[in-house]
């Protein structure tokens, strides 16, 4: 019997950017069919255009005009070849589109980072996208009009897709930024008058350092956010799903030139690819050109993302008896933090520290998603800055605390308020805390499986690199985490999956799926050492490999370009 490769239809790539995404702009209507049938799986995602849909952002065409703005007829077709359309609105710019996705005659204030340089991002066929304010007035009110449009034409047809609402985010200098952020003289306009109405509101407002700038600036940009959201929610209501966070690979102004001088490395998206699943974002490589999604690359962006996180995020848009995607990201571990947490994170080496054992099996979360809630995870480790603290996060610990859970909090910058509130916590419930002086002073309390330890940060990043390593180590070890040792040479890559276990393997807790990666034009090797409470079930997807298994020891030798998949059964 002899294997063909499917041939694909022409333009594929620029129709079909990756991930089942799908640009329906891009190709005649006539063609979209042969088009969708070539993407795999059951589903495929369509972002709204706005800009094809409204040159002027006041008269819109659903198929009055343009053959190719007729949605309805997408999901006729969609659904003959037994596709399901998800639809995404966008809230903050689409960096894939030029004016980031804003009709043209809206287009009038350009986006200005902190530097004062224009935004503007560079898309898979090599154009540079300028970005445009979010923060216009004229925007946001044209913005209601689109989603209002969106509605009505959705309901007179009886589109019954679910749409949901995108932020875009990309990494700049490793923090993570919204695809909103803007300096312009509509940002600065609209910011002055945010602070006039809080001093309406007798708020106090205190300009008189950076840090009290910034978090203003911050509780502003928020807000503005959440208008749009709150807009698009309310206008989409019948077919509103939920607000997803895309990170975008290959949007980082680091990488412009070699981005635009074609000279950029797989291996720094792959990167880039496990920092967004480690923040519960939807990574997209829809600005990448082709030519760089190829080998390890396209087998991460296909098991990672098409068949583990979209799934989970997008989990309401199908019917759960078509979906089977049980695999989710490993996670042990939950940073909560302000943006520019994540630097001071980074000076205490806490990053550092994780990767060493447990590399990626981390979530790093805004700091206003710190809630209890039945949502919660109480065998995961809670990290919290005590400089974000505020009276509904205080308590918030104290009952994730009192629940069982485990949480680390760093007290430099707490407010001394807080710290007495701790004091009576402990006093009246007759808590023992215990202090240890280890390279700082810290201080750890129990109240049965629930733990809190409190340490001074501020005195971390005077220790050498060694003694940080050693300070963290220590820590870790105290949380009695179940997980194997692994020695991976460099230029490996790796992910941790973990998913129920079925009943055929009843056994078993939960079944762990190691992802190895050799990018690299070296061979590899990676030694796995694993406890009596881990079982090697099996080697999947193996590509270039040699393997040797012995009692609690797997020895893998991985060829250049090799890549293989290990699951581990977790006895109980």
């Amino acid at each position: 019997m002899t294997l063909t490769t499917p041939v694909l239809p022409q333009d594929f790539d620029a129709v079909c950017p990756g991930e089942q995404w799908f640009f329906y702009w891009r190709t005649s209507a006539s063609l979209w069919q042969s088009k969708l049938e070539a993407i795999p799986g059951q589903f495929v995602v369509v972002p709204l255009n706005w800009a094809f849909h409204s040159e002027t952002g006041e008269y819109y065409d659903f198929a009055r005009e343009k053959p190719e703005t007729n949605l309805r007829k997408l999901v006729e077709v969609a659904k003959a070849v037994g596709k399901h359309i998800i639809f995404l609105m966008p809230v903050t710019p689409f960096p894939f589109l030029p004016n980031g996705g804003l009709p043209h005659i809206l287009a009038r204030n350009l986006c200005i980072n902190e530097l004062g340089e224009a935004r503007a991002f560079v898309d898979s066929e090599g154009a540079i996208h300028k970005l445009y304010s979010y923060f216009d007035p004229r925007v946001f009110q044209a913005f209601a009009r689109f989603c209002q449009k969106t509605a009505e034409y959705f309901s007179i047809h009886g589109i019954a897709c679910d749409v949901y609402g995108v932020r875009g985010r990309y990494f700049e200098h490793g923090i993570s930024k919204s695809m909103m952020l803007d300096r312009s003289n509509a940002f600065e306009k609209g910011f002055s008058r945010f602070l006039e109405a809080k001093k309406r509101e007798g708020q106090a407002i205190d300009l008189s350092h950076p840090a009290g700038e910034q978090k203003l600036i911050a509780e502003y940009e928020a807000s503005v956010e959440e208008m749009y959201v709150q807009t698009a929610k309310e206008e989409l209501n019948a077919n509103w799903g939920t607000l997803v966070d895309i990170g975008y690979l290959g949007a980082s102004p680091d990488l412009m030139m070699e981005r635009i001088c074609s000279n950029e490395s797989p291996t720094f998206h792959s990167k880039e690819l496990f920092s967004w699943l480690c923040r519960d974002a939807l990574p997209s490589s829809i600005l990448l050109p082709s030519r760089i999604k190829k080998g390890n690359l396209l087998k991460q962006l296909d098991a990672l993302v098409t068949q583990t996180v979209m799934p989970r995020l997008l989990t309401d848009a199908v019917y759960e008896d078509q979906w089977n995607a049980p695999w989710k990201p490993l996670t042990f571990f939950e940073v909560f933090k302000e943006n520019e947490d994540e630097v001071l994170w980074e000076r205490l080496a806490l990053w550092q520290a994780l990767d060493h054992r447990y590399r990626w099996c981390y979530r790093v979360r805004p700091v206003e998603d710190f809630k209890f809630n039945d949502e919660i995870d109480f065998s995961r480790v809670i990290f919290l800055s005590g400089k974000d603290l505020n009276d509904k996060a205080f308590g918030d610990l104290l009952k994730v605390f009192m629940s069982g859970g485990k949480v680390v909090l760093n007290r430099t910058g707490i407010d001394i308020l807080f710290l007495r509130r701790f004091e009576t916590f402990f006093l009246e419930n007759s808590l023992k805390v215990e202090k240890i002086n280890f390279h700082t002073m810290l201080h750890n309390i129990t109240l049965g499986e629930g733990r809190l330890l409190i340490f001074q940060g501020e005195k971390l990043p005077e220790l050498k690199d060694a003694e940080l390593s050693k300070f963290w180590n220590k820590i870790l070890e105290t949380y009695d985490i179940v997980h194997v040792d692994m020695e991976a040479e460099e230029g490996v890559d790796h992910f941790w999956r973990v998913r129920e276990a079925k009943p055929s393997e009843l056994s078993f807790e939960e079944i762990r799926r190691l992802n190895l990666y050799n990018s690299t034009s070296y061979r590899k090797k990676v030694e796995i050492r694993f406890q009596k409470t881990f079982a090697l079930l099996k080697l999947v997807d193996e590509t270039n490999v040699r393997t040797q298994s012995g009692q609690g020891l797997l020895q893998i030798e991985i060829l250049p370009g090799g890549s293989v998949a290990v699951d581990f059964g977790v006895y109980s």
